[in-house]
């Protein structure tokens, strides 16, 4: 039982966030894209970019204006480190910086941690079987 509680931790940390009762369904076949759908999937792009470069601006005008604490801060933060994976790079913004700095961190903490969820359950594993023969 404790292997499998470890095993199930060490997938939620490696493995994105799925939705809990989220069914794969296979996707049909896609013909090509004509002409007209083409360009209006091209604006709708162009379109989504320019809200997530707003939404930015907007976060991070509203974390340097107003101090909050708490839960509140941190899904801001959470926010802001993940669309600055998405936006246009900023070296020159300071902000722009720190967000992908931190998230470049938590990915490496992230894989770090399942490494070592993986060594230390492959040794009890190997220390359960061992014993085990004797």
């Amino acid at each position: 039982m404790a292997a499998a509680a470890i095993r199930h931790a060490a997938r939620r940390i490696v493995e994105p966030k799925r939705l809990v009762n989220a069914t794969k369904q296979q996707q049909p076949a896609q013909k090509g894209l004509t002409v007209e759908q083409k360009v209006d999937a091209a604006v709708r792009m162009a379109l989504i970019d320019t809200k997530m470069e707003n939404l930015y601006n907007h976060v991070a005008g509203f974390k340097a204006k107003y101090t909050i604490r708490g839960s509140e801060a941190r899904k801001h933060t959470s926010l802001l480190n993940e669309l600055s994976e998405h936006i246009k790079p900023r070296p020159d913004e300071p902000l722009w910086r720190s967000c992908r700095r931190s998230a470049r961190i938590n990915d490496y903490i992230q894989q770090a941690a399942a490494f070592f969820i993986a060594g230390v359950t492959t040794d009890a594993l190997c220390h359960w079987y061992l014993n085990r023969q004797k």
